[in-house]
């Protein structure tokens, strides 16, 4: 990665992180909700049986009503676990057990406790639902930095949909050819 680029990418992570930060729980609970609604419309999400999720962080864009309407309806959803060099590996939990399935992991996210889940590839999953500091209009996505999700939807063949609030998406980003390109970034302002 050259010096400009990787400079440019930390500096956007900075502000973005920032913006994240200031704003208040009840207007994260809206543009969450107003997303989250958006999602579940879609015919890319009815269609989906396998969706892989997150547990998000204090301060992300939630997918947790898109979380509670899939299991309503009977989808399978799968949820990240961060391993050694930079991997993700997927697991589905007892949807109706979920709160035992999960443990704060590394980084301060829920993550699934493999014993009491079942693994699946991502090659077993419909739809990603990925989280990101920043998107592209272009649906370039620049992620934390570690470069997990850039490795597990390399060759992925499902709907991939970026998820975060209006303020995330930016005319451009610093990217390299490595890091993933969604097929469409959902906010509370619509659908790109």
């Amino acid at each position: 990665m050259s010096d400009t680029i990787k400079t440019a990418k930390k500096e956007l992570r900075r502000e973005m992180r920032e913006k994240m930060r200031i704003v208040g729980q009840d207007a994260r609970a809206v543009l969450s909700h107003v997303a989250c609604a958006l999602v579940v419309q879609t015919e890319w999400f009815k269609h989906a049986n396998i969706i892989l999720s997150y547990r998000p962080m204090p301060h992300e864009c939630s997918p947790e009503e898109i979380i509670e309407f899939a299991r309503k309806h009977g989808k399978t959803l799968v949820f990240p676990l961060c391993c050694e060099a930079g991997k993700l590996r997927l697991f589905a939990p007892n949807l109706d057990r979920m709160d035992e399935c999960f443990t704060t992991g590394v980084y301060g996210i829920l993550e699934p406790i493999p014993e009491k889940c079942i693994e699946l590839s991502i090659a077993d999953v419909d739809l990603v639902l990925a989280p990101g500091i920043a998107f592209s209009k272009q649906k370039v996505r620049l992620g934390q930095g570690g470069g997990y999700y850039d490795r597990i939807l390399e060759g992925h063949t499902g709907k991939t949909v970026g998820f975060c609030y209006p303020f995330q998406v930016v005319d451009t980003l610093p990217y390299e050819p490595h890091d993933a390109v969604m097929d469409a970034v959902v906010t509370s302002d619509g659908i790109i």
